[in-house]
């Protein structure tokens, strides 16, 4: 038995800022997708959106949170999402935290290529030497049994600053 392989399938790190970022003809020949990015915006928001294959719809997720809100105090909590419009990823570091300091979020996606609903794991965490230190654990699926052939970040309205990166893996069983 073989053991997995991670190969990239593209990148991209912006030379300037940037509302959106698009992977797109995802290669159908692997098994399961990963998803490196680390980010920054440009304005005092600590989210941005992922969609899959242009889809507005069918986006449920469960998203745990926790960060430290003062020396000694602890805030933890969680929300949902059902049949939204987009995957919200929290904890993007935002442009009143410590400059050059970027959020850095993982996702999983098995199955991608499958005629079902497609799953997915995400973490992300947000660095801030002054302060909040948030850390996103997401789980989810998205409801629609097309293969995923493209994934797309935006922000709300505001902008990815330069130098924020975007990675595509590959991962094959064989």
């Amino acid at each position: 038995m073989s053991s997995p392989t991670m190969t990239l399938i593209t990148s991209q790190t912006l030379a300037s800022s940037s509302s959106s970022v698009t992977f797109s003809s995802i290669p159908q020949t692997f098994n399961n997708l990963i998803v490196k990015t680390s980010v920054r915006s440009d304005a005092n928001d600590t989210s941005y959106k992922w969609t899959f294959n242009g889809s507005s719809t069918g986006y449920y997720s469960r998203n745990l949170y926790t960060y430290v809100a003062a020396p000694s105090s602890y805030n933890v909590g969680s929300y949902s999402q059902s049949n939204a419009s987009y995957l919200d990823i929290d904890a993007i570091v935002v442009s009143v935290y410590t400059g050059n300091i970027f959020n850095n979020a993982e996702m999983y996606i098995p199955n991608y290529t499958s005629s079902n609903y497609k799953s997915f794991s995400c973490e992300s965490l947000a660095e801030n030497n002054a302060g909040q230190n948030p850390m996103w654990v997401v789980g989810g699926l998205w409801q629609n049994t097309a293969a995923i052939t493209s994934i797309t970040f935006t922000t709300n309205g505001n902008n990815f600053v330069t130098n924020s990166t975007f990675y595509l893996y590959g991962i094959s069983n064989s």
